[in-house]
């Protein structure tokens, strides 16, 4: 998904996300009035115990870590 930015004529800046849609086979561009995003990223409730079991680092959030 890529998003771009334009400025409308008010100044205010105004968010246009597109992306291209499979289905339709076609490139779509949205205006929306709100974007959510998520709140917080949490590792999988079993990320500790396959850490283990294979012997993979995580670091101090509960993510596997590279390297």
């Amino acid at each position: 998904m890529r998003e771009d930015r334009r400025r409308s004529s008010q100044g205010d800046k105004v968010r246009q996300v597109g992306f291209h849609d499979s289905v339709l086979n076609r490139h779509v561009k949205l205006i929306p009035d709100m974007v959510v995003v998520e709140e917080a990223f949490r590792p999988h409730p079993d990320a500790a115990r396959v850490s283990r079991v294979l012997r993979i680092d995580t670091d101090s959030e509960g993510f596997f870590s590279a390297g």
